[in-house]
């Protein structure tokens, strides 16, 4: 599943998390020490994942007599599957998306310095934070200087908007934000102490997944793995007749015994284990065991 086409995760319109989503919030790194690669290929699924077990059919195939071999090539699907089955087992989203997402207006959040919680993880940059009616029309964009992203991998994002009257830009100098200090006052104003629950009043675009199609080696461990348990499980249907066998010549008999599809169980449940052991791992890294907000 690899990204298709140039994908521009930071454009001049969005506003990025602060450091990186993988290592979280990391600045810098050893560059001879990557913790990203791209997708994990099928002959490293072998190699990492398979390695010693002959990926060869349990059974002939009846028209040339032969044991049908499993095609490393055909690996390359299962790692697509792979990747759509960590998704949904993790709740990352893995190769970058871009989201449109609303939310209501809920006061007892915005009161926390307009906190929101987005349900993507990791969310790479924010586009837009806006608010909108019914008809999908836009009546205000919020300014992306006012949004604090140090915690927007986590899928949280705050609206600060008490006392900003500029930016400090790269070269140390103070920027005015256009018409900051009045939009602030009109902005706390309209959503103040006595202002009511409002569905669907926010809304968000954002991209969240990994930059770049980089994927963290951690993550590639789980899909490796998902994959290798699929490509065993299948491979194990064709032993499923294999626990004995008997062979008569004449007055004489021969009978041998097999494992069967019982042959890949100790490979089976050590990867069930990891597949295990990784998922809550990543999970509790992206702060996805529990999410709970208003909405």
């Amino acid at each position: 599943m690899e990204p298709q086409g140039e994908f521009n995760i930071l454009d001049i319109h969005s506003k990025p998390i602060q450091g990186d989503v993988f290592p979280v919030n990391a600045i810098h790194s050893d560059q001879s020490w990557n913790e990203t690669e791209p997708l994990i290929t099928p002959e490293k699924v072998k190699a990492l994942h398979l390695f010693g077990i002959p990926l060869v059919s349990g059974m002939k195939d009846p028209l040339t007599g032969r044991n049908d071999v499993f095609p490393i090539t055909q690996i390359a699907e299962h790692i697509d599957y792979a990747v759509a089955t960590a998704e949904l087992e993790t709740g990352l989203t893995i190769f970058p998306r871009k989201y449109d997402k609303s939310k209501p207006f809920d006061p007892q959040e915005y009161k926390s310095y307009g906190y929101f919680q987005l349900p993507y993880r990791p969310i790479a940059s924010i586009e837009e934070v806006s608010i909108k009616i019914a008809n999908q029309e836009k009546l205000w964009s919020i300014p992306l200087e006012w949004i604090a992203t140090s915690n927007l991998v986590w899928g949280q994002l705050n609206i600060l908007t008490v006392g900003i009257l500029g930016v400090v830009t790269d070269t140390g100098k103070a920027q005015p934000i256009a018409d900051a200090a009045g939009n602030a006052l009109l902005f706390n104003a309209l959503f103040g102490r006595d202002s009511y629950w409002i569905p669907e009043m926010w809304r968000f675009k954002l991209t969240a997944g990994f930059p770049q199609g980089k994927v963290p080696k951690v993550v590639n461990e789980l899909i490796g793995t998902i994959a290798a348990m699929e490509v065993l499980a299948l491979l194990a249907t064709t032993y499923a007749k294999n626990n004995s066998q008997s062979l008569s010549v004449g007055g004489l008999s021969e009978s041998t015994g097999g494992m069967g599809p019982q042959l890949f169980d100790a490979r089976l449940k050590l990867l069930e284990k990891k597949r295990s052991v990784l998922t809550k791992k990543l999970k509790n890294m992206y702060q996805l065991l529990f999410i709970s907000d208003n909405c």
